[in-house]
């Protein structure tokens, strides 16, 4: 039961740091889960079924595949605003506004791992 629950600590430790990057509400995430994920000390959650282990993979599948889409959002803008910026003749003044939003081009999706990354 302990590996159980290294295991359960583990899920519910990824599934938080993804709803931290993604603004999502981590307590409504893992209630959806199961409720007793939620509002109690997992040392005393009573609830590490299969089923509930499967949740909590499906919820973090579900998580990384929202990542990824906003993921490409995002690169799809930026390369419309790098593309209007061309036809445009934009200065580099007025383009230093957005360098927070351009640099996320430089990154892959396994580097952005905390919010306004």
């Amino acid at each position: 039961q302990s590996e159980r629950l290294h295991k359960v600590l583990a899920h519910v430790n990824e599934v938080h740091s993804m709803c931290s990057v993604l603004g999502l509400d981590f307590g409504k995430t893992i209630s959806d889960v199961h409720p007793s994920l939620h509002g109690t000390s997992l040392e005393q959650a009573t609830n590490i079924s299969d089923s509930t282990l499967e949740g909590l993979e499906n919820a973090i599948l579900k998580l990384k595949t929202e990542k990824k889409v906003r993921f490409q959002k995002l690169k799809d803008i930026t390369a419309s605003l790098f593309e209007l910026w061309q036809l445009m003749d934009s200065t580099m003044e007025e383009k230093s506004y957005f360098s927070k939003i351009t640099s996320v081009i430089r990154l892959s999706e396994a580097e952005i791992v905390e919010p306004a990354s």
